[in-house]
């Protein structure tokens, strides 16, 4: 019974995630996975770039294009059914859940709810709506996902949009740290999803779903966690002028120099990775977005999110 439910599950998240790698490439260069050990893969990607300059302005647009897939429910979104007038009202809506004055974590936490479905791994509850409800202290990690491959797989993210990356890893897996180790956050993790899971995308897998979260219930058999980390930090190569000889494009000489700096990327990165026991003992995946400026680009995205 259940590993047919877990197919049929895995089918239904293809079905509802909000983008894929098609779409998430015509805004960002996507290059091959790097697995540094069985439990440590990081991703990388680059701002696509026109023959002058890298296209901040147009990934600015497209997160906040996204925006109602990220905070607002299922049955919030198709109630609009195919009224102009709602679907502008829900826009609305989901622009003022954002929180305006910390346009740095909400970047961030957009971002990798978007790098995350796009690999059909969907986000169970929104985070946002938790933040802005004045009754909640405690709004946990930054996102909450689910994947099928063979269990249940529940992604606790981390994102950090910060100028300096080293500082950006070691924050983000003190973090993640911080969760593994305490049992109150993790069960007030849990305790959060079954409440808060988004019914009206996951049905009818949600009561399955919160079982297998239930220490109580068989179907725990099928539970298991990764971490997904979301790194965004100021690189020199992308500041301008840049240094790129005049017969070659803009983009090949990004990318080239890119790929030039992931072999110290990846060095910092399992140098703190090792220093964290409780995280690296389960399956963490690093993305890595670089920026010429990460806080001008956040400031970007609220002058883009106000309109």
């Amino acid at each position: 019974m259940e590993p047919d439910t877990l197919k049929k599950l895995q089918e239904h998240i293809q079905n509802i995630k909000a983008t894929n790698q098609e779409e998430i490439s015509t805004r960002l260069v996507i290059f091959p996975d790097v697995s540094e050990s069985s439990d440590l893969t990081c991703s990388f990607y680059l701002i696509q770039s026109t023959a002058q300059e890298t296209r901040e302005k147009e990934l600015a647009e497209f997160l906040v294009d996204k925006i109602v897939r990220y905070v607002l429910k299922r049955d919030e979104i198709s109630s609009a059914g195919d009224n102009p007038d709602l679907h502008s009202r829900i826009a609305r809506i989901a622009r003022a859940k954002f929180i305006r004055d910390r346009p740095t974590r909400e970047a961030g936490e957009l971002l990798l709810f978007l790098l995350l479905e796009s690999r059909g791994i969907v986000q169970l509850l929104s985070k946002m709506a938790l933040k802005t409800n004045p009754e909640m202290y405690y709004h946990g990690v930054d996102a909450v996902h689910i994947e099928v491959a063979g269990s249940v797989l529940f992604h606790f993210g981390s994102s950090k949009m910060k100028k300096d990356f080293g500082d950006a890893v070691k924050e983000s897996l003190s973090d993640m740290e911080e969760h593994a180790k305490s049992i109150k956050r993790q069960d007030t993790e849990i305790n959060l999803l079954s409440s808060h899971i988004d019914d009206s995308k996951f049905r009818p897998f949600t009561e399955f779903i919160r079982s297998v979260v239930d220490p109580y219930s068989p179907n725990r058999e099928y539970y298991s966690e990764a971490f997904s980390i979301l790194v965004c930090s100021d690189f020199a190569f992308l500041k301008r002028p840049y240094e790129k000889p005049a017969e070659e494009t803009l983009g090949h000489f990004l990318s080239e120099r890119f790929q030039k700096e992931q072999f110290a990327i990846l060095s910092t990165i399992t140098r703190s990775f090792a220093a964290c026991p409780s995280v690296n003992c389960k399956p963490t995946h690093f993305y890595i977005v670089p920026f010429a400026d990460v806080g001008e680009f956040c400031e970007l995205f609220s002058e883009v999110l106000k309109g």
